[in-house]
């Protein structure tokens, strides 16, 4: 009786022992899948933070070749016109440059 007695408590050990081994796995699997789920979480919002820097130095660049083109018209027009005469002939010339007659 003895004997199967320690067998059964051996028997009882190896599964508490198997399902502390199991509990650990699931434990282990369980971190393992937030900090990947963190992971890719930062990689998106560096992702989107690296896409708007270059959506605004796009826009940036655009408004600053308007501006450049702007002021070549300026000076373009400024032999001609004072600014004065310019502002206030604007409109015409833009309409001028885009051949609109309104």
């Amino acid at each position: 009786m003895n004997q199967f007695s320690n067998y059964q408590t051996l028997t009882q050990q190896l599964h508490e022992k198997q399902q502390m081994k199991n509990n650990l796995k699931l434990q282990e699997n369980a971190i393992a899948d937030y900090y990947s789920k963190e992971a890719d979480k930062y990689r998106k919002e560096q992702d989107e933070h690296r896409k708007l820097k270059q959506q605004q130095k796009e826009e940036y660049y655009k408004a600053l070749a308007d501006q450049i083109s702007e002021n070549k018209k300026k000076k373009q027009y400024s032999v001609i016109m004072t600014e004065h005469e310019r502002r206030v002939n604007d409109r015409d010339i833009k309409a001028y440059e885009y051949k609109d007659t309104k």
